[in-house]
């Protein structure tokens, strides 16, 4: 009889309590509080500790007080998650390659300007490749990377001669002409990417082949890649040149 008692009292008192969080649950109000208590004839800390600011969403929650007269600007804030740090990223990497003072102490702005009109043609040594052929790959894999990224085909491919043009071709086009499109190439992924967000990058590029399905994320961060591995290999030619051109 006692036991049946102080569960009828209990959920009263809830009852009691849940009616008047719904009037003032915004804040906890300690004077309505002490109203509210002085008028239905409870001690106040049992109200104070049902709206604690520390308890009164626990308590609200397990008891299922939330009314639909409550705003829900009582809610604790939610946290708001930025959905473009990882393009940012990879927007900054690209950047930073081209000019930006790395860890490495290289970047690509360094390495070109050791070069001219002259020694950018020349190779070294006969089987590896010059400042001139290494720029020139660099701006096809880059053109075919903005068009992947674009949604288009496959375009370039490894056996095709655009892949590596020869010295004789790239000396028509001139080393200026070269330079030009070597820095526009990365600006316009740059370009394009700015205008997107993660979501982009997690998007499943529609023309991979089955065997290897991947998504845009994976074709950017193969081309940073691919432009530091390059970036290197232009270290080296470079190194050559200046054993043959003591003036470099």
């Amino acid at each position: 009889m006692l036991s049946r008692n102080i569960s009828k009292y209990n959920k009263f008192l809830n009852a009691i309590v849940c009616s008047i969080y719904s009037l003032h649950a915004i804040r906890g109000d300690k004077t309505r509080l002490r109203e509210a208590a002085k008028e239905l004839s409870l001690p106040l800390f049992i109200l104070r500790s049902s709206f604690a600011d520390n308890q009164k969403f626990r308590y609200a929650k397990t008891n299922n007080c939330y009314p639909a007269t409550v705003p829900l600007a009582q809610e604790e804030p939610k946290l708001v998650i930025m959905d473009d740090i990882l393009i940012k990223d990879r927007i900054q990497q690209l950047k930073d390659v081209e000019s930006a003072d790395l860890w490495i102490d290289e970047n690509f702005e360094k390495k070109l300007s050791q070069v001219d009109g002259t020694t950018a043609f020349e190779r070294p040594i006969a089987e590896m490749h010059s400042i001139a052929e290494l720029t020139s790959h660099l701006i096809e894999w880059r053109r075919e990377v903005l068009s992947r990224l674009k949604g288009n085909r496959r375009g370039l491919e490894m056996s095709d001669a655009a892949n590596w043009r020869t010295n004789d071709d790239l000396r028509q086009r001139g080393w200026e002409n070269l330079l030009q499109d070597f820095h526009a190439t990365q600006q316009d992924i740059i370009s394009f990417l700015e205008g997107k967000d993660d979501s982009f990058l997690h998007t499943p590029y529609p023309h991979a082949d089955s065997s290897f399905p991947h998504d845009y994320n994976y074709l950017v961060t193969g081309l940073i890649h691919h432009d530091m591995y390059h970036l290197g290999q232009m270290g080296i030619t470079i190194k050559f040149l200046k054993m043959q051109h003591l003036d470099i």
